[in-house]
């Protein structure tokens, strides 16, 4: 399972940082200097950031994260609970469902705390959702045996 969790990162990590740089994009409060008439919602403590904006490493490794914990509770939900009752896959699918929102808001208090705009936090949760869930198709007998050893 950790090697799942180290893949799905490593590989959603080198995506992220290729487009980092090559994207280059300023962050909120870089682009906000241009405009003093508008004010950037600042929280106080928070040391802000002026580059590689696009996308965001933290919502990638929120949804990396909750995304490998809900595809391994999906799968072994599908495989050793097939005669689970009605309780048991209502708590497993609201499971599944809470995990993914805790990874939307960590993705979101990016965009609060002014350290990213909305669509560097979306494309960072895409990258976060999309490179586990291809490891795990690919790689899902392996990974799979290397859990119950």
């Amino acid at each position: 399972m950790t090697v799942f969790f180290a893949l799905s990162e490593l590989s959603g990590g080198a995506v992220l940082q290729i487009l980092k740089h090559l994207f280059d994009f300023e962050r909120p409060v870089s682009v906000f200097e241009h405009y003093p008439d508008m004010m950037l919602p600042l929280v106080q403590g928070v040391d802000m950031h002026h580059s590689n904006s696009f996308p965001s490493g933290h919502a990638s490794t929120f949804f990396v994260f909750f995304t490998c914990c809900a595809l391994i509770l999906a799968y072994h939900y599908l495989i050793k609970a097939k005669q689970a009752n009605y309780k048991t896959r209502f708590v497993i699918n609201l499971s599944m469902l809470v995990m993914l929102v805790l990874a939307a808001l960590g993705a979101y208090s990016r965009v609060y705390l002014s350290q990213h705009f909305l669509s560097d936090v979306c494309m960072g949760s895409i990258i976060g959702f999309v490179s586990p869930c291809l490891i795990f198709y690919f790689g899902k007998a392996k990974i799979m045996k290397l859990n119950k050893e």
